[in-house]
Order: C-alpha cells, then sequence, then structure tokens
C-alpha cells in the first residue's frame, strides 16, 4: 500500500535529555491543528578533497552533522507548544477563579526548554503496521508568529531548530505508586534488543515481603526488592537501578525534588517498532497495579489525542475576533489612515549552534538575539479624523525621534478570555509600497513595518476557569521555569 498523509503523525515531548529538562517535563505537548508539515533531514557534510596529483576528487569524508529547521502552521486555539520559545513561563497554580492566566517572557535565559519531536508516517492499510519514524532532538524554537488575515481563521506559524536527528526508539514514562500501594508480584513488561539483534520480552516485579517467587511470566524476569522503600520516589530510583543493569535499554529516575518524584523514562536502544510497555503478566492474569500512569511518549498517543495534531482545550479563532494597539490606542483608519487587512506578530529568537571538536554532531545551542517584530498590511483610505495619515507621518521623522511606544495584539478580546502578545519601544521602521502607484481602479495596498529599541517581549493569555477546568501544568508539566 501507498504512504499518504492522512496517516501522517507529529508529536512533541519536553525532553529531559537537553538543556534544563527533568523527568518530571518528559510530557507529551498538545499541538494545535495541522494542515500541512515539511520535517526536515540531518546529513553529515560532505568534504572533499583534491589531491595535488590527482585531477578529479582524491578523498570525501564526513563534516559536521546538521539538521535542517521544522517550520509548521497550525490553526491557533491554544499556547502551548509556542510557550517552549519562552525561558519564562507562569501559570495560576490553583486554577480555580476566573480568569485564570497563562504569562510568559524572556526574563530568565539560563531556564530554556527542550523539545523532542516525533515524525511518524504510517503506511495506508487496515492494521497501520508500516512506518517510517524520525525523531528530532533537542528542539529549540526560534520563531513563532500569529497571523491574522481578513476572512480567516488566526494562525500560529513556528519554527523549531535541533541539534540532532534520529530513527525513533520507544521511550515510555511510568509513575509509580508508593511501597504501601504495590502488591508482591506486581510487574511491567517490556522488550529490549539483545546483543544479536532480536526483540526479547523483560518484565520487572516487585518483592515487598521478602522472599517472594518469581511470577514466572512470560519474557525473562528481574526482581525489584521493595522491602525497604516507602516513597514512590524511593521506588522510581530502585526500577531505574535495575533496569540499568539490562542490555539494550535505559532508565531515568526523577529526582526527590522534582514535581512528580515517582516518575522514570525508559528508552529502548532499537531505533524502531517494539511492542509497548504495559502491565499485563502476560499469561491472562489480571494486570498489576503498580504505577499511576504508563505513557509510551516516542510512539502510542493517548486515545484522545490519536491524530497527533490536536488542540484540546479552546475553539478556534476568527480573525474578526482581535485588535492591535499602539500605545493607549488602537490601530483603526480612523486614525491611522489604514483599513487593515493581515496582521503578522511575533518574534525571532537568534541561536548560535556551535560543533565542538570532539563531534560531528553540535554541542552547544544558546541565544543570542531576541527580535520582536510586527508587519501589518492593509489599504491607504481616508483619514476622517482630518489629521495625516500617522504611520506616513513617522516616516518623516529621524528614527530616534519616531514615537516608541508598547505595541499589542489582542486575540479572543472576550473581556474574560482575552489573550495578548506585546513588546515595548516600538516604532515605525519602513512603509513597504508607499510610493507605488496602484493600477487604475486597484487599491493601493502598504505594509506597515514595525521594529523596537531594546524591546521586552511578553505574552498574557486568561482563560476562563468555567469553561477550562484543569490547570495548564497538566499540559506541559513545568511551573515557573
Amino acid at each position: 500500500m501507498v504512504f499518504t498523509g492522512q496517516n501522517g503523525r507529529i508529536w512533541a515531548v519536553l525532553e529531559a535529555s537537553w538543556g534544563n529538562g527533568a523527568v518530571t517535563r518528559n510530557r507529551i505537548i498538545p499541538l494545535n491543528p495541522i494542515e500541512e508539515i515539511k520535517s526536515p533531514r540531518a546529513d553529515y557534510g560532505i568534504e572533499s578533497i583534491q589531491f595535488k596529483s590527482d585531477l578529479s576528487t582524491s578523498l570525501v569524508h564526513g563534516g559536521n552533522r546538521a539538521v535542517g529547521d521544522l517550520e509548521f502552521e497550525s490553526f491557533f486555539s491554544d499556547p502551548f507548544i509556542g510557550l517552549t520559545l519562552f525561558t519564562t513561563k507562569t501559570f495560576d497554580e490553583d486554577w480555580n477563579a476566573d480568569p485564570e492566566t497563562i504569562s510568559a517572557a524572556f526574563t530568565n535565559l539560563t531556564d530554556e526548554s527542550s523539545v523532542a519531536f516525533y515524525v511518524r508516517e504510517i503506511q495506508l492499510n487496515a492494521a497501520l503496521t508500516d512506518a517510517f519514524d524520525r525523531l528530532y532532538k533537542g528542539g529549540k524554537c526560534i520563531s513563532r508568529y500569529l497571523i491574522s488575515e481578513t476572512g480567516k481563521l488566526i494562525r500560529e506559524r513556528l519554527k523549531f531548530s535541533f541539534i540532532d536527528q534520529a530513527e525513533s526508539g520507544e521511550v515510555t514514562l511510568i509513575d509509580w505508586k508508593a511501597q504501601a500501594d504495590i502488591t508482591d508480584q506486581d510487574t511491567v513488561h517490556f522488550h529490549v534488543t539483545d546483543t544479536d539483534g532480536a526483540i526479547t520480552e523483560h518484565y520487572i516485579w516487585f518483592d515487598k515481603s521478602t522472599g517472594i517467587a518469581d511470577p514466572a511470566e512470560a519474557g525473562t524476569g528481574h526482581e525489584v526488592e521493595i522491602d525497604g522503600a516507602g516513597t514512590e520516589n524511593s521506588i522510581a530510583v530502585l526500577v531505574a537501578a535495575v533496569i540499568n543493569g539490562i542490555t539494550g535499554i535505559s532508565c531515568v529516575a526523577a529526582a526527590v525534588t522534582d514535581e512528580q518524584p515517582g516518575r522514570t523514562i525508559m528508552a529502548n536502544d532499537f531505533q524502531g517498532d517494539v511492542e509497548d510497555a504495559l502491565d499485563d503478566d502476560g499469561i491472562g492474569g489480571a494486570a498489576s497495579g503498580c504505577y499511576d500512569e504508563l505513557l509510551v511518549l516516542s510512539k502510542t498517543l493517548p486515545a484522545a489525542f490519536s491524530d497527533g495534531v490536536w488542540g484540546d482545550w479552546g475553539n478556534v479563532i476568527h480573525s474578526k475576533d482581535d485588535k492591535i494597539e499602539w500605545g493607549a490606542q488602537e490601530i483603526t483608519s480612523a486614525n491611522s489612515g489604514l483599513e487593515i487587512l493581515k496582521i503578522t506578530f511575533g518574534v525571532e529568537v537568534e541561536r548560535d549552534i556551535i560543533h565542538l571538536k570532539n563531534s560531528l554532531v553540535a554541542g552547544l545551542n544558546y541565544i543570542k538575539k531576541i527580535t520582536p517584530t510586527c508587519e501589518i498590511e492593509g489599504i491607504l483610505s481616508k483619514n476622517i479624523s482630518g489629521a495625516q495619515h500617522q504611520f506616513i507621518d513617522e516616516l518623516e521623522k529621524l528614527p530616534e525621534d519616531r514615537t516608541k511606544a508598547t505595541l499589542k495584539y489582542t486575540i479572543d478580546t472576550d473581556a474574560t478570555d482575552t489573550k495578548y502578545d506585546q513588546f515595548t519601544n516600538a516604532f515605525v521602521s519602513a512603509i513597504d509600497g508607499l510610493d507605488d502607484l496602484p493600477k487604475a481602479g486597484e487599491a493601493h495596498r502598504v505594509t506597515i513595518k514595525f521594529e523596537a529599541e531594546n524591546p521586552v517581549y511578553s505574552l498574557a493569555y486568561k482563560y476562563s476557569a468555567t469553561t477550562y477546568t484543569s490547570s495548564p501544568i497538566e499540559k506541559i508539566d513545568h511551573t515557573d521555569i
């Protein structure tokens, strides 16, 4: 059967393996609905050498490995994946008042989110068993724009850069219970590759009473003695120690100080499909109850997110439900002489990805420059206030003398659920098309461009607690970082 886009999947997780990630943050991040996505391909540069004695290429060798950027547009509903652009995110932790607020800024450059993207293309057949899997690691969001165009839904355009790419192996998050809630011989099964490359079944089993026998389920059993353990974190640490003794798989336990200290992350060395980890006993008996959550981050999405592209909170937002303000005043045709057709509002984050001498894979990735920008496309019209066109007047001034004020783009303008992005000290830097004379019968279209001097970019999104009853902390699993 052919491969088609209908069965493509993409999902993102906050990583523990790069940047300041932690095990508690290895969670799937909701995505807004996507129409199309083009994924990059990592490749080694080809270095060609021509010896003095040769008229053709004498030798080729690999250069630094680089990954292209991943860019996509989605119909905007929720900000979760876009929040990874910012270095500081805050939430109302109680999430029981009305309204509740998510805010973000660049106030602490040492706390950055690192994102992994999994892209899966599945063959169009009944079983959906054949797939191409790609994993992009060490991802950093490098631009985020909100795009509002007449007669259309508001879109979000995001771009990510990466450290490396690989064929994806299975990664599983398990949130363990405390010792008192675990029963002797509770098990979790998983699959790993042996040294000969064969995929084999293994399981861990718990011994809390000392001297309990291996339950002899399907696969190779590995005992986890927990008679002296107490907390969820104690269980996670003991589980990780046992799993790390098995060839073909690795495991990391959360720190005792983490928000979810009972979690482990298992990563399979095998780059491809294996059977999912599960708590079935393998011999037809009852499932064990030794954990609160088991989530295969790399492959199998929760049923609620089975399409892989979702906005799981609010509804999409129409372009008619927004506004843009400069200073204390909304930009309208009455005060600016511009009939607005399209707004593109956002920020670019320039990063330096550095290859160190000891590896062909990049080793450093840090922020060099943060550049907020806004473009407003529209039609020149009569200024009914009688004043000159506001933006044209600005171009007559020296750059240092131009008006500098906060530019604020607000979507979902309901009083309770207002959401806005803004940056300070914005000024008119150019007007494209101003000097072009249109054809007879055509409106004069222009694009007003804003830049900023020493800007501060931030966002604040309010949500009605009566509509959205659970905290966003559960969606992206971190606070105040």
